[in-house]
């Protein structure tokens, strides 16, 4: 094991050269800031966002905020109805952050993400090995 529990980097590099899949446990035990739907209802909850309903065929929904959806997902007796059926939606989320790069969005908690990522050469935003970031 290497640090925070990840296998050794040369162990990754080893699977990743040979395309095998890499699951990491408990990576979330890296993270400092709250992840919660409780801490993004706190802090995005005002913030207006499109929804997709999955059940009315990808209709797409405007008039809500964050916390619809975050109040939904923890309490199933909060989720936004069907005008008229009085059924209720399944929502998920469309692109949120939208349109806004998650770093300059959410500054500490890509800061909090960077830093808890294993492999960091391989998986950071910046990583030497990360093809994406050239």
């Amino acid at each position: 094991r290497g640090d925070g529990g990840s296998p050794p980097v040369g162990t990754f590099s080893a699977l990743w050269r040979r395309g095998e899949p890499v699951v990491v446990a408990n990576a979330h035990a890296r993270l400092r800031l709250d992840w919660t739907p409780h801490a993004f209802l706190r802090t995005f909850g005002p913030e207006p966002v499109e929804m997709i309903d999955c059940c009315e065929s990808g209709c797409l929904v405007k008039s809500l905020t964050l916390a619809h959806f975050f109040r939904g997902y923890l309490l199933a007796s909060c989720r936004p109805r069907v005008r008229g059926s009085g059924a209720t939606q399944m929502l998920k989320l469309k692109d949120w952050p939208p349109k806004i790069h998650f770093r300059s969005k959410m500054p500490a908690y890509f800061a909090d993400l960077m830093a808890a990522l294993p492999f960091p050469e391989y998986t950071r935003h910046d990583g030497a090995l990360n093809l994406a970031s050239y």
